[in-house]
């Protein structure tokens, strides 16, 4: 049975889409998943994915994505499924311009292509978009910058920008 969670890590809001316990999409964008899964979202297991996300973006756990059974990363083009794999190789704490990434895959004029494949992917935090940012900036999110930001700083990316209220 497919089912949409919501969790929050770092106070952002992730939807996970699961079927049968696997992780089929990632969305700091919820709008994202209920095109794909209409309808109510589940209760649970919110706990159980909250605790594998935080111990996903701390460091401790892998997750490697699985282009054969996860059907929105089978339907990524050859050129996504490139930039996808280059960024899962960005460390914790690490960033990578665009540019960048795009100069690693044999042509650096296609920064703006490896943006559009980080904005089409379907498993943020597995694969972590956010730690591609821009040469004069953070670039974008689909959770917002503010989202982006905070994740950077949570992994010790960024130092923190800004002073916030709480614990």
């Amino acid at each position: 049975m497919t089912k949409k969670i919501a969790v929050y890590i770092c106070g952002i809001p992730f939807g996970v889409l699961m079927k049968d316990k696997k992780i089929l999409m990632i969305s700091a964008d919820p709008d994202r998943l209920d095109a794909h899964l209409p309808g109510p979202w589940s209760k649970g297991p919110a706990r159980e994915t909250k605790a594998l996300l935080t111990r996903v973006l701390q460091g401790e756990k892998r997750i490697r994505p699985d282009f054969g059974s996860n059907p929105f990363l089978a339907e990524a083009t050859p050129f996504q499924r490139r930039v996808w794999m280059e960024i899962c190789g960005i460390g914790r704490g690490e960033t990578k311009t665009y540019g960048e990434i795009a100069a690693r895959l044999g042509n650096p004029g296609l920064a703006r292509a490896v943006g559009l494949a980080c904005n089409a992917n379907p498993l943020a935090l597995v694969i972590p978009c956010h730690r591609v940012v821009g040469k004069n900036g953070t670039g974008g999110y689909a959770g917002g910058t503010e989202a982006k930001i905070r994740l950077l700083e949570m992994e010790g990316a960024l130092p923190p920008l800004t002073p916030r209220a709480g614990p």
